[in-house]
């Protein structure tokens, strides 16, 4: 079987996307054809094994005209349409819309008689163009649901980052098609061993998001004797005592969030409090921190994590605006710290990329 796999903006080393890729290349009769964007004008396409990495590059930079950049967006939506053409597969993976095309890429893949599967990471309708507002935003969201709409009712099956995204499209959409549910699962887990622990909360992100509203829990563990620290992210607050690391490889990173003795989940990337694409999100810093062996902190809106922090009692489901109740919940959770970290130990498995969550999604991708 021959599968297309559309990255689009995503990196080739994107954690999810090469997951897909590098998970269907186990099947010896499959063949992979991987776009993913690059930054490397100079990088070209190649195959190695049974992988055709297939680069298309697009400047990010943003300080350029609008039509300029539309211009841009153009000829890197051209050439993955003309791949979406002329391609030979038998599958094609969409890891997110192309933006000049919202239907057609799709329309153009089924009108060659081709398989199409969506794997949805994103509420797309919000998360792209996200910090629209007014009217324009209004505007936006009723487009993009109801090209979400027509994408889906072209694709055969559907791939969800959470439950709670799926209930919302098929609530928004009316179209229910074949599902799996695939969070951002991590690769490896690490020991749960408490006697490793060091008296300090870490922020894990390689995305630069906001924790201005976070000031005052900050505040509360750095007077309670925690050190604070953010990992990996270029962001610095206005705050003193915050520590900083630079990024890690990913096995680093799990060994440095293995030490911490909790991971703290929170963020903005709105700025607003209903914004689904976050409140529904199940993000790797959740999985990876619980595959390390550390308990979470998460903020009580992040709905999807919020649920199964509370299921496995892995961790404390904080309320950032009441910083009392907060102070309780992070006091009880170190009174019963060898309980959170034997829950850890129990279902650490629920959060890692296992072979068996492997075989089931290459039989779902490739059973159609």
């Amino acid at each position: 079987m021959n599968i297309f796999v559309v990255g689009y903006e995503h990196p080739k080393t994107d954690k999810r996307v090469f997951r897909t890729v590098s998970s269907l290349a186990q099947k010896a009769e499959n063949k992979i054809i991987y776009q993913y964007w690059t930054d490397n004008i100079n990088e070209k396409r190649q195959t190695q094994g049974s992988i055709t990495y297939c680069p298309v590059f697009y400047d990010k930079n943003s300080s350029v005209s609008a039509l300029y950049k539309l211009k841009r967006r153009k000829a890197f939506d051209d050439i993955i349409m003309d791949m979406i053409l002329h391609e030979d597969y038998d599958v094609i993976i969409f890891n997110y819309f192309v933006i000049s095309y919202l239907t057609k890429a799709f329309s153009s893949a089924k009108k060659r008689n081709k398989k199409i599967i969506y794997d949805i990471h994103e509420l797309h309708p919000e998360n792209f163009l996200n910090l629209m507002t007014g009217f324009k935003a209004k505007l936006k969201q009723a487009i993009l649901w109801k090209a979400l709409k027509k994408q889906l009712k072209l694709s055969d099956k559907v791939v969800y980052v959470s439950h709670e995204i799926k209930e919302e499209i098929i609530f928004k959409t009316k179209v229910e098609k074949a599902f799996l549910i695939v969070p951002n699962y991590a690769s490896v887990k690490l020991d749960p061993d408490p006697k490793k622990k060091i008296k300090d909360i870490l922020y894990v992100g390689g995305v630069k998001r906001s924790l201005e509203q976070e000031r005052k829990l900050i505040s509360f563990f750095q007077n309670e004797g925690y050190t604070f620290t953010i990992l990996g992210m270029k962001y610095k607050m206005d705050m003193e005592k915050v520590l900083y690391e630079e990024y890690k490889p990913y096995g680093e990173m799990m060994h440095r969030i293995n030490q911490s003795r909790f991971s703290l989940v929170a963020y903005q990337t709105s700025g607003r409090k209903d914004y689904k694409n976050d409140l529904y999100a199940l993000p790797h810093k959740f999985y990876d921190s619980v595959a390390a062996g550390t308990p979470v902190i998460i903020k009580k809106e992040f709905v999807s994590m919020a649920k199964l922090v509370e299921k496995y009692q892995i961790g404390v489901v904080a309320d950032t605006s009441d910083i009392q109740q907060t102070a309780l919940a992070i006091h009880q959770a170190e009174e019963n710290y060898p309980a959170l970290m034997e829950n850890i130990r129990k279902f650490q498995d629920e959060f890692v990329w296992t072979g068996a969550k492997q075989k089931e999604y290459i039989d779902f991708i490739t059973q159609l």
